[in-house]
């Protein structure tokens, strides 16, 4: 009797260590299906599960906001032509040439539809250079801009619909080139990849400001230059 009770205990603890064996290799292999799991998920998968499980990376801070600019009350959208030139030692000069055009942009329109800020306001072409100066401005002198050098940029000056700010767009930038065969200077179109392109460029984000009080041109008279005219023949 008690050799029988021996082999019923001898098979009854067989069975059970091969449950385990069993309960044993299935978590086994749950591990390896996992980790193979993990191996075919692609990483923004596996970042978006490790911010589920709070593992993920914290978000970086946004960077402090550039603060907005109110356009004037008679603010109209309009181009604007800059000329700027480098001194010798590859900063911006003094010397600047600001036109605002009447309508859509043509450098051949008629004078009429073309005004020189500098004549009734300096303040915005001050401030159109400052933040030019800012941006193409480095110490090293072997990475200034190229000396003696005269650029022209186009500028779209915007009101946004949403808030009223007001908004400049970078529409295009050309350098004077002087032909090697004719000698004549012409103005040709940049590459935005180009170093010197991308340096001007960065100020369209902090040239709102330049223009937060621009004035609108002055109203023309008509008959004003024959009357100067008929002054002048006395």
């Amino acid at each position: 009797m008690a050799k029988k009770e021996d082999k019923k205990a001898k098979t009854k603890g067989s069975a059970s260590s091969k449950k385990v064996d069993k309960k044993a290799k299935s978590k086994s292999d749950e591990k390896s299906k996992s980790k193979k799991s993990d191996k075919e998920l692609t990483p923004l998968e596996k970042a978006r599960i490790a911010r589920q499980n709070g593992k993920g990376k914290k978000p970086a801070k946004k960077k402090n906001a550039l603060p907005i600019f109110k356009a004037p009350e008679d603010f109209k959208p309009h181009f604007v032509s800059i000329m700027l030139k480098t001194e010798r030692d590859g900063l911006l000069s003094s010397s600047i040439k600001a036109t605002r055009y009447q309508g859509r942009y043509d450098p051949d329109a008629d004078d009429k539809k073309k005004f020189d800020l500098a004549t009734y306001d300096p303040k915005t072409v001050n401030g159109i250079l400052s933040r030019f100066a800012m941006t193409t401005f480095v110490t090293n002198v072997a990475k200034r801009l190229p000396a003696n050098t005269v650029y022209q940029i186009l500028l779209r000056v915007n009101r946004k619909s949403a808030d009223g700010s007001l908004s400049v767009l970078f529409k295009g930038m050309e350098m004077a080139t002087k032909s090697a065969k004719t000698g004549k200077v012409k103005f040709v179109a940049m590459e935005k990849s180009d170093a010197v392109y991308r340096k001007f460029r960065k100020a369209s984000r902090i040239l709102p400001a330049a223009f937060k009080d621009v004035q609108t041109p002055p109203k023309r008279v008509r008959g004003a230059n024959k009357a100067k005219d008929d002054g002048d023949d006395e």
